[in-house]
Protein backbone atom coordinates (compact mmCIF):
# COMPACT_ATOMS: atom_id res chain seq x y z
CA UNK A 1 0.00 0.00 0.00
CA UNK A 2 1.44 3.11 -0.97
CA UNK A 3 0.30 6.36 0.72
CA UNK A 4 -0.12 8.88 -2.19
CA UNK A 5 -0.86 12.10 0.14
CA UNK A 6 -3.10 12.34 3.13
CA UNK A 7 -6.60 11.22 1.83
CA UNK A 8 -4.97 8.97 -1.16
CA UNK A 9 -3.95 5.79 -0.62
CA UNK A 10 -3.06 3.19 -3.72
CA UNK A 11 -1.78 -0.23 -4.23
CA UNK A 12 -0.72 -2.17 -7.31
CA UNK A 13 0.07 -5.25 -7.45
CA UNK A 14 1.72 -8.15 -10.54
CA UNK A 15 1.23 -11.25 -10.24
CA UNK A 16 2.85 -13.76 -11.96
CA UNK A 17 1.89 -17.49 -11.03
CA UNK A 18 1.76 -21.04 -12.78
CA UNK A 19 -1.56 -23.20 -11.96
CA UNK A 20 -1.44 -26.54 -11.94
CA UNK A 21 -4.59 -28.14 -12.08
CA UNK A 22 -4.97 -31.71 -10.56
CA UNK A 23 -8.88 -32.12 -12.20
CA UNK A 24 -8.49 -35.64 -14.32
CA UNK A 25 -10.40 -34.34 -17.13
CA UNK A 26 -7.87 -31.59 -17.45
CA UNK A 27 -6.52 -32.59 -20.63
CA UNK A 28 -6.27 -31.33 -24.24
CA UNK A 29 -8.28 -28.26 -24.97
CA UNK A 30 -9.80 -28.67 -21.30
CA UNK A 31 -6.28 -28.67 -19.35
CA UNK A 32 -6.71 -25.73 -17.35
CA UNK A 33 -2.78 -25.88 -16.56
CA UNK A 34 -1.61 -22.29 -17.11
CA UNK A 35 0.69 -19.31 -16.61
CA UNK A 36 -1.22 -16.43 -15.14
CA UNK A 37 -0.11 -13.09 -15.01
CA UNK A 38 -2.30 -10.30 -13.52
CA UNK A 39 -1.97 -5.95 -12.78
CA UNK A 40 -4.50 -4.65 -10.85
CA UNK A 41 -4.34 -1.59 -8.95
CA UNK A 42 -6.89 0.08 -6.57
CA UNK A 43 -6.90 3.72 -5.14
CA UNK A 44 -8.83 5.12 -2.08
CA UNK A 45 -9.75 8.30 -1.45
CA UNK A 46 -10.62 9.30 2.10
CA UNK A 47 -12.91 12.09 2.19
CA UNK A 48 -12.15 13.04 5.80
CA UNK A 49 -9.68 13.23 8.19
CA UNK A 50 -10.90 10.19 10.23
CA UNK A 51 -10.44 7.75 7.64
CA UNK A 52 -14.41 6.72 7.67
CA UNK A 53 -15.55 7.74 4.43
CA UNK A 54 -14.01 7.01 1.06
CA UNK A 55 -14.58 6.18 -2.57
CA UNK A 56 -12.60 3.14 -3.59
CA UNK A 57 -11.73 2.38 -7.50
CA UNK A 58 -9.88 -0.79 -8.69
CA UNK A 59 -8.89 -2.13 -11.90
CA UNK A 60 -7.44 -5.04 -13.22
CA UNK A 61 -6.22 -6.86 -16.35
CA UNK A 62 -5.87 -11.11 -15.97
CA UNK A 63 -4.54 -12.97 -19.07
CA UNK A 64 -4.55 -16.91 -18.42
CA UNK A 65 -2.16 -18.44 -20.31
CA UNK A 66 -3.66 -21.88 -20.32
CA UNK A 67 -2.51 -25.00 -22.34
CA UNK A 68 -5.86 -25.86 -23.31
CA UNK A 69 -7.49 -23.43 -25.68
CA UNK A 70 -10.61 -24.01 -24.02
CA UNK A 71 -9.12 -22.23 -20.79
CA UNK A 72 -7.43 -19.23 -21.63
CA UNK A 73 -9.02 -15.93 -21.42
CA UNK A 74 -8.73 -12.79 -20.73
CA UNK A 75 -10.01 -10.95 -17.53
CA UNK A 76 -10.38 -7.10 -17.89
CA UNK A 77 -12.52 -5.96 -14.26
CA UNK A 78 -13.18 -2.92 -12.45
CA UNK A 79 -15.11 -1.37 -9.85
CA UNK A 80 -16.20 1.58 -7.42
CA UNK A 81 -17.09 0.89 -3.65
CA UNK A 82 -18.35 4.01 -1.52
CA UNK A 83 -17.66 3.44 2.36
CA UNK A 84 -19.31 6.01 5.18
CA UNK A 85 -19.66 5.62 8.72
CA UNK A 86 -22.85 5.20 9.93
CA UNK A 87 -23.49 5.59 14.06
CA UNK A 88 -20.07 6.20 15.80
CA UNK A 89 -17.94 3.21 15.26
CA UNK A 90 -20.31 1.54 12.49
CA UNK A 91 -19.13 1.48 8.58
CA UNK A 92 -21.42 0.55 5.80
CA UNK A 93 -20.38 0.02 2.41
CA UNK A 94 -21.71 0.03 -1.16
CA UNK A 95 -19.69 -1.28 -4.12
CA UNK A 96 -20.38 -2.31 -7.31
CA UNK A 97 -17.85 -4.67 -9.84
CA UNK A 98 -17.77 -5.64 -13.55
CA UNK A 99 -15.76 -7.65 -15.67
CA UNK A 100 -15.56 -9.49 -18.92
CA UNK A 101 -13.86 -12.51 -19.66
CA UNK A 102 -12.87 -13.47 -23.41
CA UNK A 103 -12.13 -17.40 -24.00
CA UNK A 104 -11.11 -15.95 -27.76
CA UNK A 105 -9.09 -19.16 -28.77
CA UNK A 106 -12.24 -21.63 -27.18
CA UNK A 107 -14.32 -23.70 -29.65
CA UNK A 108 -17.62 -21.82 -28.67
CA UNK A 109 -15.59 -18.01 -28.46
CA UNK A 110 -16.98 -17.89 -25.06
CA UNK A 111 -17.53 -14.28 -23.93
CA UNK A 112 -19.17 -13.05 -20.03
CA UNK A 113 -19.97 -10.20 -18.94
CA UNK A 114 -20.07 -10.58 -14.57
CA UNK A 115 -21.58 -7.41 -12.52
CA UNK A 116 -21.68 -8.13 -8.79
CA UNK A 117 -23.41 -5.32 -6.40
CA UNK A 118 -22.84 -5.55 -2.56
CA UNK A 119 -23.55 -4.14 0.57
CA UNK A 120 -21.82 -4.34 3.69
CA UNK A 121 -22.27 -3.20 7.60
CA UNK A 122 -19.45 -3.36 10.19
CA UNK A 123 -19.98 -3.12 13.87
CA UNK A 124 -17.48 -3.26 16.27
CA UNK A 125 -19.31 -5.17 19.61
CA UNK A 126 -15.78 -4.65 22.01
CA UNK A 127 -12.08 -3.21 20.45
CA UNK A 128 -11.02 -6.38 20.05
CA UNK A 129 -14.17 -8.04 18.53
CA UNK A 130 -15.51 -6.77 15.19
CA UNK A 131 -18.99 -8.24 13.22
CA UNK A 132 -19.48 -8.09 9.47
CA UNK A 133 -22.80 -8.60 7.65
CA UNK A 134 -22.95 -8.24 3.51
CA UNK A 135 -25.48 -9.17 0.97
CA UNK A 136 -24.62 -9.74 -2.89
CA UNK A 137 -26.08 -10.30 -6.00
CA UNK A 138 -24.29 -11.28 -8.83
CA UNK A 139 -25.27 -11.48 -12.32
CA UNK A 140 -23.17 -13.54 -15.42
CA UNK A 141 -24.09 -13.21 -19.00
CA UNK A 142 -22.31 -15.03 -21.43
CA UNK A 143 -23.06 -16.15 -24.65
CA UNK A 144 -22.83 -19.72 -23.72
CA UNK A 145 -26.22 -20.22 -21.47
CA UNK A 146 -24.38 -23.02 -19.70
CA UNK A 147 -22.57 -20.08 -18.33
CA UNK A 148 -25.19 -17.60 -17.47
CA UNK A 149 -26.26 -17.16 -13.73
CA UNK A 150 -27.42 -14.94 -10.79
CA UNK A 151 -27.22 -15.16 -7.09
CA UNK A 152 -27.92 -13.85 -3.92
CA UNK A 153 -25.63 -14.54 -1.24
CA UNK A 154 -25.22 -13.15 2.41
CA UNK A 155 -22.01 -13.72 4.72
CA UNK A 156 -21.60 -12.90 8.40
CA UNK A 157 -18.09 -12.76 9.86
CA UNK A 158 -16.35 -11.77 12.47
CA UNK A 159 -13.12 -10.89 13.35
CA UNK A 160 -11.08 -10.97 16.75
CA UNK A 161 -7.61 -10.00 18.20
CA UNK A 162 -5.91 -10.49 21.19
CA UNK A 163 -2.56 -9.02 22.59
CA UNK A 164 0.12 -11.45 21.03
Amino acid sequence: MFVMSESCYASYIIDIRQDDSLIASSTGDADADAMKYSLKTTQMFFRDKSLKRAVMGNFGLVSNAAKGKDKSYLRIEGGATYMAPVRKDDTWTMGLAVYTLNYSTSSDSRKDTNMALTLGYSHPFKEWAIGNLSFNYTNNQSNVSTNQYSKFSVMATGTFSWGI
